[in-house]
């Protein structure tokens, strides 16, 4: 075997496999399993053609080379010629029911191929030991002929009579075009150079087609590894890999002898060729499988983006709504618009109060999308961590004496607090959201506040005497939107944005925050710890 005949070998396993695979992935599409079958068959005609030179076969399995060489030839034009019927929508069923007549009286025909049309005489060369039947032979090329030229009339005729929508709804335009192309030259081709001229013994151009076929076949094949992206190694390896043993288990039934260990071949042969199909089959699926869900994970990915949009849009709509009212009830309760009585005034109150925690609530959101969008930027400037707390805690002491509470801060009696950071977000997202919190979440008792300098961070901590946190809530607390499974019992206020916020922040000054108690009703302690500039 010659290096042509070894890539022709090589090439027709490659396509062989890519017609297997858009047989299988048609969907149940009578025209791309029709499309498969021409790639098949052709691949399969290629391939006993060539076992037709000399020396590679005995004169003993000749014979089923060059049935194979018919047989298959004739299949590929006849998947063509019921290619050109179904595409791009079947025809009336009178048609279907002619040409599927036509078929099975071909086919019949076909399978008297050894005593139909030509003999071989046990001596000479390969092909100057054939003869012919000529009346056999002449309807069988004009029978091929009628079936190739039909169905290239029709496909052709096709391309004018429906729009683009209906002829590439399966199919591309250049999978169809390829397939008139390179049907009308291998069809033309095939019945001059490998039917007419080895009538009158010309056998010099016989060989040229399948050279012709494979590089056409190879094209189609490349073109359907881009289409449905196949380059991916586990399944161009399982389709090469079955494929090649898929060869050479139906080499090994033709050459076997006739009996027992031809029919374990040929049992062999068909479990292979399942157990092969099955393979792919699965192969493709989980690659199927893997890209649904990146595409699901990219689409869910855009409507989160989306979402996030949205919601600091009408974040941003919200909040300046809240800070015109909040403007309004604060100018009258001050007495801006003259006097008022005490009834408009504990009403006036109580409506600044409520867009205070409105505004808040929304400014969460806003700062919580956009710490997600990466669009915060920090202050860096030199202030005082101690002065900081310090004035906090004093702002917070009216919340705790309404709940009765005790509201302790432990002020540091030496030492330097100088920090360089965003003090604007560290003191309200941070300091104040974890004091601010354990006072909601301390029905009685007390909240302690220290602020100590250690080795080479300072050290917040607030202690209270609170609910507690279990177990399962510890690990949502610092998360978006994280809820303790009972908290909102507590505080019905709560957007869950509050820590996840004071985190980021934290970590964005290179610092550490974290979460201790005991269990329910046990109380808690939150610790920050900031680093201090060497």
């Amino acid at each position: 075997m010659n290096l042509v005949q070894a890539l022709i070998v090589f090439f027709s396993i490659l396509n062989f496999t890519f017609g297997v695979f858009l047989y299988f992935n048609s969907k149940g599409s009578l025209v791309v399993r029709f499309y498969a079958a021409i790639i098949m068959f052709a691949t399969l005609w290629s391939l006993s053609t060539l076992l037709t030179s000399n020396g590679i076969l005995s004169d003993r399995y000749l014979r089923l080379a060059i049935d194979g060489h018919y047989f298959f030839g004739y299949l590929a034009y006849l998947s063509f010629f019921w290619f050109a019927i179904l595409y791009p929508v079947p025809p009336r069923r009178i048609y279907l029911w002619l040409a599927a007549g036509a078929t099975f009286s071909t086919i019949a025909y076909l399978a008297v191929i050894p005593s139909g049309f030509f003999a071989i005489l046990p001596a000479g060369s390969t092909f100057a030991h054939i003869t012919f039947s000529e009346p056999g032979y002449t309807l069988f090329v004009l029978m091929l002929s009628a079936v190739f030229f039909s169905g290239l009339i029709i496909l052709i005729s096709t391309q004018q009579r429906y729009d683009k929508d209906t002829l590439f709804k399966e199919l591309d335009r250049y999978q169809i075009y390829f397939a008139i192309l390179a049907n009308f030259v291998a069809g033309i081709l095939g019945i001059v150079f490998n039917l007419i001229f080895p009538l009158y013994g010309n056998f010099s151009f016989f060989y040229i087609n399948p050279i012709l076929v494979t590089g056409a076949l190879i094209t189609i094949g490349l073109y359907n590894i881009l289409r449905y992206n196949l380059f991916n190694s586990r399944i161009i390896l399982s389709e090469f890999f079955t494929g090649g043993i898929l060869i050479l288990s139906l080499t090994r039934f033709i050459l076997s002898p006739a009996g027992t260990e031809r029919i374990i071949d040929g049992i062999l042969l068909v479990v292979i060729g399942a157990f092969g199909a099955f393979l792919i089959q699965s192969i493709f699926r989980e690659v199927a499988l893997r890209e649904q869900l990146i595409k699901q994970e990219k689409a869910l990915e855009i409507a989160n983006q989306q979402q996030e949009s949205l919601l600091h849009f009408i974040s941003h709509e919200i909040k300046g709504y809240l800070a015109k009212n909040q403007a309004a009830f604060g100018a009258i309760s001050d007495g801006d618009y003259g006097d008022i009585s005490p009834q408009l005034r504990a009403m006036t109150v109580s409506a600044l109060a409520d867009t205070r925690k409105g505004v808040a609530t929304v400014m969460d959101i806003l700062d919580a999308s956009n710490l997600k969008r990466g669009t915060v930027s920090y202050k860096k400037e030199k202030f005082d961590l101690a002065h900081t707390v310090e004035g906090i805690v004093a702002d917070l002491q009216g919340a705790a004496q309404e709940k009765g509470l005790t509201l302790i801060y432990r002020k540091p009696v030496t030492g330097v607090f100088d920090f360089t950071g965003d003090s604007e977000k560290l003191g309200r997202h941070v300091f104040r959201n974890i004091i601010d919190n354990s006072i909601k979440y301390t029905p009685a008792g007390s909240v302690t506040v220290d602020l100590i300098r250690a080795d080479k961070a300072y050290r917040f901590a607030v202690t209270d005497t609170g609910v507690g946190i279990t177990a399962e809530d510890m690990a949502r607390l610092f998360t978006e939107g994280g809820h303790g499974k009972d908290s909102i019992k507590v505080n019905v206020h709560s957007t869950g944005y509050g820590l996840y916020i004071a985190k980021q922040v934290v970590e964005a000054h290179g610092g550490t925050i974290r979460a201790e108690s005991d269990g329910t009703g046990k109380g808690s302690r939150f610790i920050v710890e900031l680093p201090i500039a060497p």
